[in-house]
């Protein structure tokens, strides 16, 4: 008997706890129902932030709802009263076919009201859009005049955009000293294709004293930012012994990186150093890569 009312007491409780769970889940619900009713509320009393706001949530579905035809009416209509972060978002809209049909003409419009602003990102995409000629007629100057703007408040694509310029004399002078500044310091803020290209630099001479423990460290960063491409040419330097010791099983590892990362070829290259390895190894190499996933790809 004490057996089975202890069975029905322990069941009362979970139906208590579950009912209470449920009650719980429902005055959530309702909660973000009246937070999103005020912020229309707000809204439509022309309030520019509350615009942005209900058009964010209505992007993003944090109340369980998204509407991105909606959200870009939204921020549309703060954008019109002066609001830079709307300006930009409905711009990323626009350029994207987000909620919306591709256009480029007012993508280009709505970043240069960001731009104008002071926006970083609005800066950076408005220089990419002069630069491809995307919504504007092609403009290196004023594709070069934007980069600057962002890279000046430190946005690390703006400033490997600048690179990328100097790099290949893209409407600038040819200045390889110049690039390698400017990717220095966005690989020193987690650009990976920064730190790809400086691989390349130092691995290859470009610009600077061939150095090929520079390039392999300017390889690794890449690889650990998630480059595949990095970590291919680590599979190369480990298989070939490019100022390294040759060591099939590192290349492997790096390979089998690629791989996951989708670089071309590394599925070949990671076969064909598979058969020079032992199981040992490849058992050895495998669990690494799976530590490397879960520290620097979260995977």
């Amino acid at each position: 008997m004490f057996m089975q009312s202890r069975a029905i007491a322990l069941a009362l409780v979970f139906t208590v706890s579950n009912v209470h769970a449920a009650t719980q889940a429902e005055a959530a619900a309702n909660a973000e129902a009246d937070s999103r009713t005020e912020l229309l509320r707000k809204a439509t009393t022309g309030d520019p932030q509350a615009m942005h706001d209900y058009a964010d949530d209505l992007d993003e579905g944090y109340s369980g709802k998204i509407d991105q035809p909606e959200a870009l009416k939204w921020f549309e209509k703060a954008a019109s009263k002066g609001h830079v972060d709307s300006a930009s978002r409905a711009g990323y809209m626009h350029d994207l076919a987000e909620g919306t049909e591709e256009n480029n003409v007012r993508a280009a419009q709505l970043y240069l009201q960001a731009a104008k602003a002071g926006d970083d990102v609005s800066q950076f995409n408005l220089g990419l859009m002069y630069e491809d000629g995307e919504g504007v007629k092609q403009d290196l100057d004023r594709a070069r005049f934007w980069y600057e703007k962002s890279a000046a408040q430190d946005y690390s694509s703006a400033i490997y955009s600048l690179a990328l310029l100097y790099d290949n004399g893209t409407g600038v002078k040819l200045d390889k000293f110049k690039a390698i500044e400017l990717y220095t310091k966005a690989a020193g803020m987690d650009n990976a294709s920064a730190a790809y290209n400086l691989a390349i630099m130092y691995d290859q001479g470009e610009g600077i004293p061939e150095d090929d423990s520079k390039g392999i460290d300017f390889y690794t960063t890449a690889a650990h930012l998630g480059h595949g491409d990095a970590c291919f040419n680590l599979g190369v330097t480990y298989r070939d012994g490019d100022g390294v010791r040759e060591q099939p099983a590192r290349a492997y590892y790096w390979f089998t990186l690629a791989e996951i990362l989708e670089s071309e070829d590394s599925g070949v290259e990671r076969t064909a150093m598979r058969k020079k390895i032992s199981l040992e190894e490849k058992s050895k190499m495998d669990a690494q890569v799976e530590e490397f996933q879960e520290r620097y790809l979260g995977s």
